[in-house]
């Protein structure tokens, strides 16, 4: 089975959510990916 490193997943992704900080840390970005989200949205 090959794996992918993590670093390689990280350089193709367009957003990472750092989970290793606290439920609120992670609400926190996963806002922020969503905010960035929906303004990408509006701009198509």
């Amino acid at each position: 089975m090959l794996v992918t490193p993590v670093e390689t997943k990280v350089e193709i992704s367009d957003f990472v959510i750092d989970n290793s900080r606290g439920l609120k840390e992670i609400r926190k970005q996963v806002q922020q990916v969503f905010e960035e989200l929906k303004e990408g949205e509006t701009k198509a």
